[in-house]
């Protein structure tokens, strides 16, 4: 049984669930993409400051097309490995969430 998560690691994970939120807003205007990067990235490092989130990676993918591939900040604070588009991070128990959901929209399709 896992154990229950801190209050930082909670507040971290509501900050960056308002982040996407914020994204979304912002992607959904019509601006022009260098107005609209440096939106993303004032909200992406004011929400990483606030919430005290070392690093992450954000995609924007709008009509198909992706507009903005970006890391922030560190993947690796020891060996201050920066945080890229291809960086690959550990779900922890996300994926569970997701798993039920699916498996839920099996059962109730039949």
């Amino acid at each position: 049984m896992s154990e229950p998560e801190s209050g930082a690691a909670l507040r971290g994970k509501t900050h960056a669930l308002a982040c996407l939120l914020a994204l979304s807003a912002l992607v959904s205007q019509a601006h022009a993409a260098d107005d609209r990067e440096a939106r993303i990235d004032a909200l992406v490092t004011a929400t990483m400051r606030d919430g005290r989130i070392p690093g992450l990676a954000v995609g924007v993918v709008s009509h198909g097309a992706t507009v903005l591939a970006k890391g922030y900040g560190y993947a690796n604070l020891e060996h201050e490995v920066p945080v890229t588009p291809e960086t690959i991070f550990q779900s922890g128990s996300v994926g569970k969430q997701f798993t039920a959901a699916a498996v839920m929209m099996q059962v109730e399709a039949g």
